[in-house]
């Protein structure tokens, strides 16, 4: 076998931890296309029954379709059998925990999409049974992707162990088995969850040990070091839900890794509140991780008895039948078992498939009786609904099941002056509209049913499910509450003065009342509120602030400027910051021969805000600013070229959205959706596909826009 070329694979590179076998980057020829292809050690897949369970898995595990299980095939070269799967090129959580401990919001983002790929795979009969870092893989926007299942069991006739296979600490190795238990269910896979999230926070897994055994006794018999003293100021919920998924014993665990992770996200958005699940729990008691030294004699004797209790179990199930090689140890094969279905023959060449991009959702799908890989990679459905001219109608097309990332399921844009919708993977594109007049502002309402854009200076309300199309009012500004409780316009008034200013109304949220008005109201009312303020309103969702563009004197001249701000009973705004001003330097918009306009800005509705001036058709550089620090960054995410519009947070927070412009080519915009923790990361990105002819105008907004709630 020359080492230039594996089989039908030309080698690019060797991957280097591969843990079990050899790991290499391939890439087909033929298909144009990258893989990790692994090699699997002589005799591995030798016990007929050990191979016709991992094989059948590796079915269901297809046939399951979720984005976030990377299929697997065995394929035979030359004799000797090797384990090819898509490649995909945001590297493994080990690559990034080798920079440090994660965030706690990209700890949960991270766990609940992995929750969501383990939940499909425990409907489908298979437990991934070796979760840990090297297993977690990201795709080119930054999702969490699962890989690797099964690869812990083997036969017990075959004379190998589970442990002697796994190569490197089973950080994450549940005790039950560690046991060699044959009853392994979704709570091991829960443990295995609470271990990596106990790791990603830290930086180190709960039992860091070197050695194989080592590692498996301490998941046996060792209480989990204190969390909240290796990361300080996690709330104290947090901690407590991690525990319990570390729990010794299955019952006393969380019953899903959805479970989990609805837990691990509630913790941390009401961290001064005790969960139901902490008050009704059963107690359990936990060692201190660092116990008194008169403890260390019964605790190195605890220790040595529950090796030997290992050992004994083993024993008698008869399974110590040969020695380490070269080492003069027992080999202990583990009788692990997975729930099965009906065996069948996966064919060496059948195709892989799979998105990109994981759901993150706790619904897993229902299992099938059969499990087949499909016969040939299926493109991505599109269809082209253009809507009447009319009273448009939805299409009846069948439609695919829509991925969910970032708390999105759908994105809307604007393309030719109409309204079109696609799927995140760029499947199912429909347009909307097919009325040929300029719209702005698109959004979503915060419930995700219907969209509002601005059209001829009138805001128009489209609901989704049925493409009717309702007049809202007519003024410059509108934004909706996150709750969906308050609204807030805006528009330029000629005051009593004299003087031209804008005037923004707040008031509770009557699309009645609004379609009543003819002009920006000047004075507070019973109905809301009237105050000169800004334009481009947000609302937070945490809190009563706002953030909003004002005009604001600089060197002679009227700047833009974000100012966040509180507005008080008596209708006067209380700032709380204002940028960039003389905070920072932002291209497009900082220099004199500028024009100090921001045309659009995200916000988290905590402390991040994206920015840009305008360098090239109204788009500029990429700027995240964290209100608390004060620090500006430009980012330039793809390429490190500039230019981005429309920068803005996915629901979750854990993603933003944007248009690119290359600034060397100048035309041809295209939308991507990436993981924020991967901005600065200097990985290749891949835009959302949409036809090439789309956005042929430089000069035109795309408004991008996800839509919430998921």
């Amino acid at each position: 076998m020359n080492q230039e070329q594996i089989g039908p694979y030309l080698v690019k590179e060797e991957i280097v931890p591969a843990g079990l076998g050899h790991l290499f980057l391939v890439t087909d020829p033929q298909q144009e296309a990258l893989f990790a292809l692994r090699q699997l050690p002589a005799g591995y897949l030798n016990d007929p029954a050990f191979r016709a369970r991992f094989v059948q898995e590796m079915q269901a595990l297809a046939e399951c379709g979720h984005p976030g299980i990377v299929p697997t095939r065995i394929i035979e070269i030359d004799g000797q059998e090797w384990l090819v799967r898509q490649w995909l090129p945001g590297g493994s959580l080990a690559e990034w925990l080798a920079r440090g401990p994660l965030s706690p919001e990209l700890v949960i983002s991270i766990i609940a999409q992995s929750a969501a790929a383990l939940d499909a795979a425990h409907a489908c009969g298979v437990v991934h049974q070796n979760l840990k870092p090297t297993n977690v893989i990201f795709n080119r926007n930054g999702a969490a992707c699962l890989a690797d299942f099964g690869l812990m069991q083997t036969a017990s006739s075959s004379g190998l162990n589970a442990l002697s296979w796994l190569h490197g600490a089973p950080g994450s190795l549940s005790p039950e088995a560690a046991l060699g238990k044959a009853d392994l269910d979704a709570r091991s896979d829960v443990y295995s969850l609470g271990a990596l999230a106990f790791e990603m926070l830290t930086g180190q897994p709960p039992f860091p040990a070197h050695k194989m055994l080592e590692a498996a006794l301490q998941h046996l018999n060792a209480p989990p070091p204190d969390l909240a003293a290796l990361r300080p100021g996690l709330p104290s919920g947090l901690v407590q839900t991690i525990n319990r998924a570390l729990a010794k014993d299955p019952a006393q665990r969380f019953e899903s890794a959805g479970e989990f992770a609805n837990a691990l996200t509630w913790a941390f958005q009401n961290p001064k509140k005790t969960a139901d699940w902490v008050k009704t729990m059963p107690a359990v008691t936990l060692m201190s991780a660092n116990p008194p030294r008169r403890q260390t004699g019964c605790l190195l004797a605890g220790v040595f008895f529950a090796l030997l209790a290992v050992v004994a179990v083993l024993y008698l199930t008869g399974v110590i039948n040969r020695l380490l090689p070269g080492m003069g140890l027992p080999v202990f094969t583990l009788p692990i078992q997975i729930a099965q279905a009906s065996p069948t023959t996966m064919s060496t060449d059948s195709p892989l498939s799979a998105t990109d991009i994981p759901i993150p959702t706790n619904t897993p799908p229902q299992p099938s009786a059969t499990h087949t890989l499909p016969a040939s990679p299926q493109p991505p459905t599109v269809t082209f609904t253009p809507a009447p001219s009319s009273t448009p109608m939805p299409t009846n097309t069948p439609t695919p099941t829509p991925i969910v990332i970032g708390g999105a399921d759908l994105l809307a844009f604007v393309n030719d002056d109409e309204i079109w919708t696609v799927n995140l993977d760029g499947s199912n594109l429909i347009q909307l509209t097919d009325d040929q007049q300029p719209k702005i502002d698109l959004q979503w309402t915060p419930d995700g049913k219907a969209l509002t854009y601005s059209s001829d200076g009138c805001y128009y309300f489209l609901i989704h499910a049925t493409l009717q199309l309702e007049k809202i009012g007519c003024f410059d500004d509108l934004e909706i509450s996150p709750d969906m409780r308050r609204f807030i316009i805006g528009g330029t008034v000629t005051l009593p003065n004299e003087n031209k200013s804008w005037m923004n109304f707040l008031g509770p949220l009557d699309y009645s009342y609004l379609s009543k008005l003819t002009s920006i109201p000047q004075r507070s009312t019973s109905d809301g509120t009237a105050f000169i303020g800004g334009r481009l309103n947000q609302f937070s969702p945490f809190s009563d602030l706002m953030a909003a563009v004002f005009k604001s004197p600089q060197d002679g001249r009227q700047v833009d400027v974000i100012q966040v701000f509180r507005l008080t009973d008596a209708g006067e705004i209380d700032v709380r910051d204002s940028f960039p001003s003389r905070r920072f330097d932002l291209s497009g918009y900082s220099a004199l021969k500028d024009q100090p306009v921001l045309d659009d800005f995200g916000w988290n509705g905590e402390e991040l805000f994206t920015l840009h001036g305008n360098v090239l058709h109204g788009y500029g550089d990429l700027v995240l600013y964290n209100m608390d620090t004060g620090q500006a960054d430009t980012l330039n995410p793809i390429s490190g070229k500039c230019c981005y519009q429309d920068i803005q947070f996915s629901p979750d927070g854990q993603y933003l959205l944007f248009a690119f412009q290359d600034s060397e080519i100048g035309q041809g915009a295209q939308i991507y959706l990436i993981a924020l923790g991967m901005i600065g990361s200097g990985s290749t990105f891949t835009p959302i596909e949409l036809p090439f002819y789309f956005f042929s105008d430089s000069r035109a907004r795309v408004e991008p826009a996800l839509r919430p709630g998921f």
